[in-house]
């Protein structure tokens, strides 16, 4: 079962940063102090430190169902994580489900 929750972790995280990392340019393109950057990229920029902060552990062992040809996500709340990071990774991926089903640009 510890091995089953893992797998899901890191399906989960990997399709969280391919989320994010399909919104921001590339590190190279970016100067450090994110300048000339919209509002838009600094969030997903913020939302990458996250999610790459909390690494595949930090993930929850979210219940998921398939939703036509998407993966749907239900996060739960851990109870070591602020409410306010579980609310960042619930705006990604609804954003991720919005985009599988058309919804997102």
């Amino acid at each position: 079962m510890a091995h089953e929750l893992r797998i899901l972790r890191f399906k989960l995280y990997c399709a969280r940063l391919d989320t994010i990392l399909d919104r921001i340019p590339h590190p190279k393109d970016i100067d450090s102090e994110d300048e000339g950057l919209d509002n838009k990229t600094k969030v997903w920029l913020d939302a990458h430190k996250v999610v790459d902060a909390l690494g595949i552990e930090g993930q929850s062992s979210d219940e998921s169902e398939r939703d036509g040809t998407a993966t749907v996500y239900y996060a739960k709340q851990l109870e070591w994580r602020s409410t306010n990071v579980g609310c960042w990774l619930r705006k990604v991926d609804d954003y991720r489900s919005r985009l599988a089903t058309g919804g997102a640009r």
